[in-house]
């Protein structure tokens, strides 16, 4: 009788001609699953704090390009920084342009004063500034009265940094409301600094007006100079009226000066009545002699002959000398210019 064969427990491993046992299985495809879902198991992201300090520290601790819109709490820092940080890797300057142009094209008109008190205080400070000076001008284009009321809010000594961005703008494109904006000004050194940009950008436009507004300003150098300085431009184009405005000066330097400069100008179109204005109005002296040879040399330039017969009159004296000499020394150039073409 044959014995039965013993009965294989599945624990008792692998059988010499068996594979590996049901758990030596079993615990392979658990460390393989283990393995996989290892590998595969996304690794944790760190999340990036807002950084603190100025938006010129913030490109040494953003370690990723991806990561650099999350500087600063304050939407207005993370967006100046943005623009900082491309500006400062562009070297280019029409590129730097387009990101400036860009960026202020993306800021509505709601919130230009927003942008405007946060710029005071931002840096890198050159940045901030020239984008200060071009929002209130672009502020100004758009809403001039917006933009002047938001200044007249201000501190004088701030008015006074942005003040000329928003006239400029103004006057070029309003100039009456410009002007009348600049006399309601309370401070009296804001307002003198307002009208003296008005004047100066509608000199050439309305010399009158100019005019007019240099006359509300305080005595001095700057305001002898804008009168002087209308009353030419005025020359160039009615000089007739711009010599009855100046005789109404009184008597002074400062009409003598004036005067001197309108008969100069006058002197390129009508020559024989600028040195008779020269003449009749101007006393004796440096003032006079200055401009009779300043008219002679401009008329010797069209009419040597008359401008020669003219001087031939005056008296004897230093200042016939004088520009009788200048007459001859303007014949010898204009002599060698046409004889070889060169002075």
């Amino acid at each position: 009788m044959r014995r039965p064969a013993p009965t294989k427990k599945v624990n008792d491993g692998p059988s010499a001609k068996g594979g590996p046992s049901l758990w030596f299985c079993l615990a392979v495809a658990v460390m393989l699953t283990l393995g996989i879902g290892h590998l595969t198991r996304p690794a944790a992201v760190k999340k990036t704090e807002p950084l603190a300090g100025t938006a010129t520290d913030w490109h040494s601790a953003v370690p990723h390009e991806r990561e650099r819109e999350s500087f600063f709490e304050d939407p207005q820092a993370n967006r100046f920084a943005v623009l900082a940080r491309d500006f400062e890797r562009e070297s280019t300057p029409i590129m730097r342009e387009d990101m400036i142009a860009a960026f202020l094209a993306s800021i509505t008109a709601d919130e230009m004063p927003g942008w405007l008190s946060y710029l005071q205080s931002a840096t890198p400070v050159e940045l901030a500034q020239d984008l200060s000076h071009r929002l209130i001008r672009q502020w100004t284009d758009a809403t001039p009265g917006k933009a002047s009321a938001w200044i007249a809010t201000l501190p004088p000594n701030q008015q006074s940094a942005m003040l000329d961005d928003v006239v400029i703008v103004w006057a070029n494109n309003d100039p009456t409301n410009a002007m009348n904006w600049a006399r309601s000004l309370p401070d009296s050194a804001v307002r003198g600094q307002a009208l003296t940009s008005v004047a100066s950008e509608t000199i050439r436009s309305q010399p009158l007006m100019a005019l007019e507004i240099a006359l509300d300003l305080p005595s001095g150098q700057q305001r002898d100079d804008l009168i002087q300085r209308g009353a030419m431009q005025w020359a160039s184009v009615d000089a007739a009226s711009a010599v009855a405005w100046v005789e109404q000066i009184p008597a002074g330097d400062l009409r003598n000066q004036t005067l001197s400069s309108v008969a100069i100008v006058w002197s390129a179109s009508e020559p024989v009545a600028a040195a008779n204005l020269a003449l009749k109005n101007l006393p004796p002296g440096r003032s006079l002699d200055d401009t009779v040879i300043s008219i002679v040399q401009r008329w010797a330039q069209r009419e040597p002959e008359a401008a020669m017969a003219w001087v031939e009159q005056f008296p004897v004296g230093p200042l016939r000398e004088t520009a009788v000499e200048n007459l001859l020394a303007l014949s010898r150039n204009d002599s060698i210019e046409t004889t070889d073409g060169r002075k």
